[in-house]
This record gives structure tokens, sequence and C-alpha cells, in this order.
């Protein structure tokens, strides 16, 4: 049984062919993996970094409210130390009227 030069020479180069090809099917796979990954990674600390932006901005909004509160409190007591000083000029005015 002989075989002739030719087909062992197609068989040989069809095999490499095929060995070739699963090796850059592999190759191109993990490359699309870490790809991915890096995508992915990118995203999260992205998502990590504006959820830290919200929060600040949490924390700033409650001092912010805080210090209005503050003021509206400051605000009422200058209003009825004003009502008050002006019923004693009012008093004061009867007084020298008399």
């Amino acid at each position: 049984m002989t075989v002739d030069l030719g087909v062992l020479i197609g068989i040989v180069v069809g095999v490499g062919g095929l060995i070739v090809g699963c090796l850059g099917y592999f190759f191109n796979r993990n490359k699309q993996l870490r790809e991915e990954v890096q995508a992915s990674a990118k995203i999260e600390t992205t998502l990590t970094h504006i959820s830290k932006g919200v929060d600040d901005i949490r924390v700033d909004q409650k001092a912010s409210e805080k210090h209005m509160a503050m003021v509206n409190e400051r605000l009422t007591r200058v209003e009825e130390s004003t009502k008050s000083a002006h019923r004693r000029i009012d008093q004061i005015k009867g007084e020298i009227n008399r």
C-alpha cells in the first residue's frame, strides 16, 4: 500500500492548517475576553467615582440645610428683637409727647 506523495503533503498541510486555525481562534478569543474585562473594569471604576461624587454632594447638601436652619433661627430672633425695640421706641415717644 503506497501513499501518493501529493496526498501525503495534502494531509499534512490540511492538519497544519487546522492546527493554525484552532490556535488563532483560541488566541483571539482570549484577546477579546481581556478587552471585555478591561472595559467592564473601566465602567465599574467610573461608576464608583460617580457614586463617591453623589455621596459628597449629599454631605454638602446636609451641611447647607443645617446652615440655612441656623440662619433662619437667627433671623427669627432678630425680627423679634426689632419688634421689641419698636415697642420700646413707641413707648418712649408716647412718654415724650405727654
